[in-house]
């Protein structure tokens, strides 16, 4: 744990409060610039709390065990409140990581519904999952599973969507820009894309997909 010490002084012959020439009569060293604003965690361990709550999956009653076990007492409401706002830090990196993911030549789209607390009942929510293949995992929340909450993800793109047959992601194909691409459902190929002229530059990712499938099994 580490331990941050400001030493205060007070220069000899002036009262405190004194501001002359020089500056005030008592001198402190600015305060540390941490990630948590008006907190004392540093960076190792809020680190440490984000792995075990989003890698490790541990619910924050359990880190809450956990820390108190090394001494360290944690309320889950300062973890969830940490995690909020280092949400909040990271989001430049957020948004740089998903700017990056749009200049690739194909993406992968899927959404899964959660449940999320409210005072009355749960209510039904989604995340969704874009990934830029050996580059970025991306994740986004949005209240409904609809052509709005796609819109906000793969905005601007162009190049080819590998995406389930749902119907919220035809819009996206309209234009020619993005093309669709199918994936495979239980060992089959669900609406496998043909090559569409004027997209030379891409290389396609699944060609011919059923072929591909049956020579796998041979």
């Amino acid at each position: 744990m580490a331990r941050i010490v400001r030493p205060k002084f007070v220069r000899k012959g002036e009262a405190p409060g004194t501001i002359d020439g020089e500056g005030p009569a008592v001198q402190i060293a600015e305060r540390l610039e941490l990630p948590i604003e008006r907190g004392l965690a540093g960076p190792g361990l809020l680190a440490d709390t984000i792995v075990h709550r989003w890698q490790d999956h541990l619910p924050a009653n359990r880190l809450e065990a956990l820390y108190a076990r090394d001494g360290l007492q944690l309320a889950r409401s300062t973890i969830c409140g940490w995690h909020e706002q280092l949400a909040d830090l990271v989001e430049p990196l957020v948004e740089a990581m998903f700017a990056d993911a749009f200049t690739q030549p194909y993406l992968c789209i899927d959404a899964t519904g959660v449940l999320v607390q409210a005072k009355e009942q749960y209510q039904r929510a989604h995340f969704w999952v874009l990934v830029a293949p050996d580059r970025h995992v991306l994740f986004r929340f949005s209240p409904a599973h609809d052509s709005e909450a796609v819109d906000r993800l793969p905005k601007g793109y162009t190049g080819y969507l590998v995406a389930d047959a749902h119907a919220v992601y035809d819009h996206l194909y309209a234009s020619g820009e993005v093309v669709e691409v199918g994936c495979r459902v239980g060992g089959g190929v669900a609406a496998p894309a043909p090559h569409r002229p004027g997209r030379a530059g891409f290389p396609h990712p699944v060609p011919r997909a059923a072929d591909s499938l049956a020579s796998a099994y041979l």
